[in-house]
């Protein structure tokens, strides 16, 4: 895959935003069936990568919301819920399946199977130099992305929210990739959102409307570049090689 642009990553990615507003995990399929079309990678190799990276952007917004916290608490002075770091520091230390000595652990079998597949991508991973530092990077920037939008929305609501309180929204926003059931986490996301501002003392109702706020708007831009991506990938799967699946 020395020939994969980035301009493919932003067209991948938009198509399979597109695709996960379906009520299954549609944007990693779509994903996999064209990374294997265009660009031969097996579906093997790209589970095991998918796992492991969700491994680490997990542990980073955990990451996040732990800075955070202890911004909030040391700078701020304020009162911060343990529970609040129970939950972001559990989700920080994920990262640590990679090294656990699976052998010597009595866990259920599919999970055993997931993280032996965490193990093998994280290995793919590291072949990589310097993949693992851009990952992390590009996760952060993600957060402090959606951070500043939640903060637009919940201001919009003329709600005093710090930027230091969205980013442990959006910290937590990453348990809607968990889900796969509803239409782009629909009611997940907000639920997330809601539970978490509501122990730091806003109102359930407005925290929900906000999110819901901030789904509105980037559903439209979601509709817009994936169908165009969409358009685009097909072309370019139409005129590669074909490759046996």
């Amino acid at each position: 895959m020395t020939d994969f642009s980035h301009w493919d990553g932003f067209l991948i990615t938009a198509a399979s935003t597109l695709a996960n507003q379906l009520p299954i995990p549609g944007g990693i399929m779509s994903k996999g069936y064209y990374l294997k079309r265009r660009y031969d990678l097996s579906y093997t190799k790209f589970a095991t990568s998918t796992v492991a990276t969700f491994f680490c952007y997990f542990s980073v917004n955990g990451l996040i919301g732990v800075v955070a916290l202890l911004y909030w608490r040391i700078v701020q002075g304020g009162e911060v819920p343990s529970v609040l770091f129970a939950a972001f520091g559990g989700m920080t230390a994920s990262i640590l399946v990679f090294w656990l000595p699976l052998e010597r652990i009595r866990i259920p079998e599919k999970l055993r199977q997931l993280t032996h597949q965490a193990v093998d991508g994280w290995t793919t991973i590291g072949r990589a130099r310097g993949l693992l530092s851009q990952l992390t990077v590009l996760q952060a920037g993600l957060v402090v992305l959606l951070s500043l939008r939640y903060w637009i929305a919940f201001h919009m609501l003329s709600q005093d929210v710090t930027l230091s309180q969205t980013l442990l929204f959006a910290s937590a926003s990453i348990l809607t990739q968990l889900v796969s059931i509803a239409p782009g986490g629909l009611g997940v996301r907000e639920a997330i959102v809601a539970a978490t501002a509501t122990v730091l003392g806003f109102d359930a109702a407005t925290s929900i409307v906000a999110v819901s706020l901030d789904r509105l708007v980037i559903t439209i831009m979601i509709v817009l570049t994936g169908w165009i991506s969409i358009v685009i990938l097909g072309k370019q799967i139409a005129d590669a090689p074909v490759k046996e699946l």
